[in-house]
């Protein structure tokens, strides 16, 4: 699939705003359990493992280890490392190129993991009929436009096996509830702007890059992203020939769907 006119700018953006933010201070970003400033490396990667399990777990989906996996948004890997031990091949996908360097450096001894950078908006590096299983957690939230999440549901459709499954993860809060949360993280990242020292004196806790003090551009659109609604999510699903079999957490920010690949005929 070709990118043109709109696609090629909103991929453009999108692929803009991660290269930087993951220069500045990748972990956070992934991740906002911690303070800007407080990242630590070995409970990034510990949460990583905890998550991925919990999730597997809680998908109930049967697997036999076999299958060959893509992690949508895998960001610097950290469950993609979780997800090569437990299956045969893992492909790392993120929009952002500097989070694919991390990642093949912090998973350089994985022999049964591939990285690649998308573009934004599609799977077009993947024929069709590649993976057997798509995860991704917290990646679809963040993407700008419901038309764009459901293009990315039907494109899990185009590269799954026949019976393969997607699990997945979008936001499908309430907008009342959505601007709630956007509003406490612009407060949070301005008190934390007013208040942290200068970058020179964070020490070694501290991942930012230089001459940043706290999170910034909160409400970006390839980071505020966008809901979607339970028929969004069934329109999408029926156009990418996905039979939905599960939905846990309706009406929050952590909706998970488990679907599968109808057999083609």
């Amino acid at each position: 699939m070709r990118l043109v006119g709109k696609d090629r700018k909103t991929g453009a953006m999108i692929k803009d705003f991660w290269d930087r933010k993951s220069r500045e201070n990748a972990m956070y970003y992934i991740s906002t359990y911690r303070p800007y400033d407080q990242q630590d490396p070995e409970e990034f990667w510990k949460w990583g493992r905890i998550l991925t399990e919990r999730y597997l777990t809680a998908s109930g989906i049967s697997f036999t280890g076999e299958e060959v996996v893509l992690d949508l948004g895998c960001g610097m890997g950290r469950m993609t490392r979780t997800l090569a031990e437990r299956f045969h091949l893992v492909y790392g996908l993120d929009v952002s190129d500097e989070m694919i360097r991390l990642a093949r450096e912090s998973l350089k001894d994985c022999a049964n993991v591939r990285f690649e950078v998308g573009n934004g908006t599609d799977l077009a590096c993947f024929a069709d009929e590649t993976f057997d299983f798509v995860f991704s957690y917290i990646t679809l939230q963040h993407v700008p436009g419901a038309a764009l999440t459901q293009q990315y549901i039907r494109e899990m459709g185009r590269v799954l096996t026949d019976g393969g499954y997607a699990y997945f993860q979008v936001d499908n809060a309430r907008p009342s509830l959505r601007s709630l949360v956007r509003l406490r993280s612009r407060l949070r990242a301005l008190v934390r702007a007013l208040h942290l020292p200068a970058p020179a004196q964070l020490g070694e806790r501290s991942m930012a890059g230089p001459g940043v003090a706290g999170p910034s551009e909160l409400d970006h659109p390839a980071y505020r992203g966008s809901r979607l609604t339970q028929r969004q999510l069934r329109t999408a699903c029926t156009d990418a020939t996905l039979d939905v079999e599960d939905l846990q957490g309706l009406g929050s920010h952590e909706l998970w769907v488990r679907a599968r690949r109808r057999r083609r005929t």
